[in-house]
């Protein structure tokens, strides 16, 4: 079994884990959770009911636009959840893949609450087997600020994120900056310029 390297933080910033964390970790006010910045184990503030609400909104405002959404998605995940789905995708797939798409019990933002996994209308992931998914021409994408949301992860961004794109995970930040996010064309750490990528 091949050993993960700890990389050094940047200067001032301490390494926790899920075990160590005493708190989130939040930047002028938002909460981060990538690869670096783990929640602690025990955080359980269930579904974010602001965020939900405006999740709601979002999908109402797709349906309406042709967009075939469902009002059933992926939101909260505790953390002994995502220690089983994660540990799954291990079996399946090998920890190296499985660190690309899935988070590791503990770092997923899943856990705060505040991202959800939208469902197209078979039921699937939205888009996620589309070939031919185009950020630009993605209804989701240009309009979810407006409901307080950004698309967290696009395959270019995935050496500041740390995963694949994902155009069916959206995280909510309120409608105020999830507009100044999206206007930057920047993935979230860059914008709070806090660390990103992969695992220390």
């Amino acid at each position: 079994m091949t050993k993960t390297r700890l990389r050094p933080p940047p200067a001032q910033e301490t390494i926790y884990t899920p075990e160590t964390a005493p708190s989130p970790f939040t930047k002028d006010g938002v909460i981060v959770v990538n690869k670096k910045h783990p929640l602690p184990a025990g955080y359980n503030h269930g579904e974010d009911a602001e965020a939900a609400a405006g999740l709601r909104e979002l999908i109402s405002n797709a349906q309406a636009n042709g967009v075939h959404l469902i009002g059933s998605w992926s939101g909260f995940r505790d953390f002994a959840t995502q220690t089983t789905l994660y540990a799954n995708y291990v079996a399946a797939n090998g920890k190296v893949a499985a660190d690309t798409f899935s988070a590791r019990p503990g770092y997923s933002e899943h856990q705060s609450g505040l991202a959800f996994d939208v469902k197209d209308s078979s039921g699937n992931l939205y888009r996620i087997d589309d070939a031919n998914y185009n950020y630009a021409s993605d209804w989701v994408a240009q309009n979810a600020w407006k409901f307080g949301f950004v698309v967290r992860y696009l395959d270019a961004w995935q050496p500041i994120t740390g995963y694949e794109g994902e155009p069916w995970h959206l995280r909510y930040l309120g409608v105020d900056l999830a507009k100044k996010v999206f206007d930057s064309g920047q993935p979230l750490e860059q914008y709070l310029s806090v660390s990103g990528g992969d695992y220390y």
